[in-house]
């Protein structure tokens, strides 16, 4: 049938199905992955709420209520509550007697405004070993009650983190509530537990109202599986699904974040389960046809667009056939005639030749046919002519496709050299560089792994762009090529890093002396675009076979040596030492510790008094931080903080952590003086911190003026314009600025001018210095030279009496340091705050 039909026909069904087919298939496959991504949005978006939901339970509820736990138990009052509180195991409702116990008042008080200041606290409760019990509000029993036959007591005394119970409904008020019990410690013993006790109706009604599409809710499961959160099906709260009847939930386990589908009231819905850390699984529900609703729309629009498409290709296609297909048949016709030798000319036929496109050629070539058939015998001749001409042609075309060939090997060899050779200064690369290490240590018995890298190059590129920096660089390859021989083999390594193979006999001292000349090439200023740049390079040296038979490990140590040098102020070089690799594994170690402080609150934040030398009372704190269980100090943690970015989180944590003792302090009445807080260069990085302190202030209402950022001399030269505008920006909030370790830096003054500084701390080392060698007129001009700014004047690391009155005789504002007292905890603070040494 196929074989029979006209040509007409074949064209029309070839083009449809070469045009539609296609599009069948792709719209097929396009509705298949539109299908995909709408449900897999869907899943994703839910999830984003669940995760919020999750963030909102742990920061408004679980690690609130963990933190005033902690706090209560450490509390000192609490500790001392053991035989100082009534008892009701033996109670009897006749004859009991009310004890006024001053330490159970004391604490009731306290109760009573942390009840207060959090709204969703229902009771808060103690009971000692001995079976002593207090509670807030005030406890009525009706009969003898033990608490430590309780289970909050019996699962809290046995660890020490607080205990989370499982929600309950309470038979006094009626509410669903869960208990944060944790266990009170004195002398290394237990004594007895505290807790409190939190309403979950306005954490239910809040997560209620949530909500996302037509159908989409929020259901909250307990640890152990049981509904706190049901917004559909307030009868299955406290019930388990399986005891609710629900298919499908046993797929859900402990720390399994699979979405499903299950069938709920006879419709299946999409559950969509995260847990967090505490075991509390957050799940959306939502009718699988809702979030198909969108798939099926744009399968609709693809079927309509599709079907728009056939008819639009149908009604180009008929007037193109009949412009092709008619001109086709006449042609047919034409050939016909002459196959009975007439060669007469057509007038239809004719007529077609004056066609711009593809048929009037076919036309002009059969007349020219008709003609040459004619002419017989300048046809043959022609024909000659022809042959020739294309003989010409094909060797002609013989030596162009040499030509090609040729381009197309320098093209290959082209290549080749881009693969082994830095574009921009035409050195061998990084992976030149490690084949031909690799194959030269086969051959060879002593070789020098040198890295080089530009010191402080990332400010030339960001003073003086990117292009500039490239030239910089293209000019240092040149320069390089002064040291250059058959023994030394020079390669870029990536940025502004180079790597030298250098060759040596016997001596070490040959490589000393290549190394100094390559440094020597950096005596001299460069020229680059008109300007002269002055550089300086750090140099790490690793040494084959003495210290590695390994390629990548010889370059690992030639890393570290330079790294080394980058440590030491830069501009030098350095061979490697087994030191240097102890060094590194104990940067990593020191940054384990630091994770898993950051991660397990193993940090503390201690506090250092500054002493108002005119009154000898505390004008101030320092906060300091230190590590809770480990030996290493600020000096060797903080530094390796600063420089691998974790300085930032750490400084959320004690601005905080300082913050929320600000507001301790407050609540329990303590006289309240302004706490520093130190902030390194590497913190300009934190672009949220403002908004972050102003949260934390906001939020416990503390006044800027109680905060007090410590900011050392060097943080200007890292960015001057970044650090003015944080600086200026602290002071607008009415945060004071201390500059910190004054003396140890460039210690210019002419800063103190401009910037918006407060308080001008002089460093330990400058006050030895002056004071101890009796250079009393050194110290007096330089706080007089403050006070003229209107700065107040701190002497850090005061441990003498003599140098307190001469501190004193010379004007000095306050004194920090050992002579008073050295950093203390946030609870020894009540105590030393009400002191007054004796000037």
């Amino acid at each position: 049938m196929w074989r029979n039909s006209s040509m007409r026909r074949k064209l029309m069904l070839t083009i449809l199905l070469g045009c539609m087919v296609p599009y069948f298939i792709g719209g097929i496959y396009l509705n298949d992955r539109i299908s995909d991504y709408l449900y897999n949005s869907s899943i994703e978006n839910s999830r984003k709420v669940l995760i919020q939901v999750s963030e909102q339970i742990n920061q408004s509820l679980i690690q609130d209520m963990q933190e005033e736990v902690k706090f209560l138990a450490s509390f000192e009052s609490v500790m001392k509550a053991k035989g100082n509180m009534n008892q009701y195991t033996d109670y009897k409702k006749d004859t009991f007697t009310y004890q006024v116990y001053p330490i159970e008042s004391e604490l009731d008080h306290y109760f009573q405004k942390l009840k207060e200041s959090h709204k969703n606290i229902n009771f808060i409760f103690l009971a000692t070993e001995q079976g002593e019990y207090m509670e807030c509000p005030r406890f009525m029993p009706d009969e003898p009650y033990d608490p430590r036959e309780r289970s909050w007591y019996k699962e809290a005394i046995k660890q020490e983190e607080v205990y989370i119970s499982e929600p309950y409904i309470t038979n006094i008020t009626h509410e669903m509530v869960i208990s944060f019990s944790k266990s009170i410690w004195d002398k290394g013993k237990r004594i007895g537990v505290i807790g409190i006790t939190v309403s979950l109706d306005e954490l239910s009604d809040s997560i209620s109202q949530i909500h996302f599409g037509d159908t989409g809710y929020i259901m909250l499961l307990s640890p152990q599986k049981r509904f706190i959160v049901c917004p559909q099906h307030h009868e299955w709260i406290l019930k388990t699904p399986e005891e609710t009847g629900i298919a499908g939930f046993e797929e859900l386990l402990d720390d399994d974040e699979t979405h499903f589908t299950t069938k709920i009231d006879n419709e299946t819905y999409v559950i969509n389960p995260i847990v967090n850390h505490n075991g509390w699984k957050i799940i959306s529900v939502m009718n699988k046809e809702e979030v198909l609703r969108e798939a099926r729309q744009a399968t609709q629009i693809l079927v309509m667009i599709y079907l728009f498409t056939i008819f639009f290709v149908m009604l180009i296609l008929f007037p193109i056939m009949k412009h092709l297909l008619k001109p086709l048949k006449t042609i047919s016709d034409e050939i016909r005639r002459m196959s009975d030798l007439d060669f007469g000319h057509n007038y239809e036929f004719t007529k077609l030749q004056d066609r711009k496109d593809e048929i009037g050629t076919v036309v002009t070539a059969f007349q020219d046919m008709q003609n040459k058939v004619n002419q017989h015998v300048t046809k043959i001749m022609d024909n000659n002519k022809e042959i020739s001409i294309k003989n010409d042609l094909l060797v002609a075309s013989e030596e162009e496709l040499t030509a090609q060939l040729e381009e197309i090997n320098e093209q290959k060899n082209f290549i080749d050299y881009l693969a082994y050779h830095d574009h921009l200064t035409n050195l061998p690369n990084r992976r030149k560089f490690m084949e031909y290490l690799s194959s030269m240590l086969k051959t060879t018995q002593n070789a020098a792994i040198v890295l080089l890298d530009l010191d402080d190059f990332k400010g030339i590129n960001d003073v003086r762009g990117h292009s500039f920096g490239d030239e910089v660089l293209k000019a240092v390859a040149k320069r390089f090529e002064e040291v250059l021989d058959d023994e030394v083999f020079i390669s870029r390594f990536g940025g502004d890093e180079f790597l030298f193979l250098i060759k040596f006999n016997q001596n070490e001292t040959e490589v000393e002396e290549k190394v100094i000349k390559i440094r020597e090439l950096f005596e001299d200023s460069i020229l680059v675009d008109g300007s002269q740049v002055m550089l300086r390079c750090s140099i790490g040296v690793s040494l084959y076979p003495k210290h590695s038979k390994d390629v990548n490990q010889l370059i690992m140590q030639a890393d570290l040596a330079m790294n080394a040098v980058k440590n030491a102020n830069k501009n030098g070089h350095q061979f490697f030492h087994e030191e240097m690799l102890k060094n590194q594994i104990r940067i990593s170690e020191i940054e384990d510790i630091l994770r898993k402080a950051l991660s397990e609150d193993k940090f503390d934040v201690l506090y250092q008094p500054m002493v108002d030398v005119k009154t000898g009372k505390i004008a101030a704190y320092e906060a300091l931080l230190r590590l809770k269980d480990s030996p290493v100090l600020p000096s060797e943690f903080i530094p390796i903080a600063e420089k691998n970015g974790m300085i930032i989180p750490i400084g959320r944590f004690v601005t905080k952590k300082v913050i929320n003792q600000i507001n301790l302090w407050k609540e329990t009445e303590t006289d309240l003086v302004p706490v520093s807080v130190n902030f390194s260069a590497n913190q300009l990085q934190d672009v949220g911190y403002l908004d972050f302190l102003k949260e934390q202030l906001d939020l416990f209402q503390i006044s800027p003026k109680l905060l007090e950022i410590e900011i050392t001399e060097t943080i200007l030269m890292e960015n001057l314009q970044l650090t003015m505008q944080f600086l200026n920006q602290l002071h607008e909030m009415g945060v004071a600025i201390a500059i910190d370790d004054f003396g140890t830096g460039f210690s210019s003054l002419n800063y103190l001018s401009f910037m918006p500084v407060n308080i001008v701390k002089l460093d330990r080392s400058l006050n030895l210095k002056f004071l101890e060698q009796n250079k009393l007129q050194v110290m007096e001009s330089l706080i007089a030279l403050v006070h003229s700014l209107g700065l107040t004047v701190v002497a850090e690391g005061i441990e003498k009496e003599e140098h307190v009155e001469w501190l004193k005789r010379l004007g000095c504002d306050l004194i920090q340091g050992f002579y008073y007292s050295k950093p203390i905890p946030a609870e020894s603070i009540r105590r030393s705050i009400d002191g007054v040494w004796k000037m």
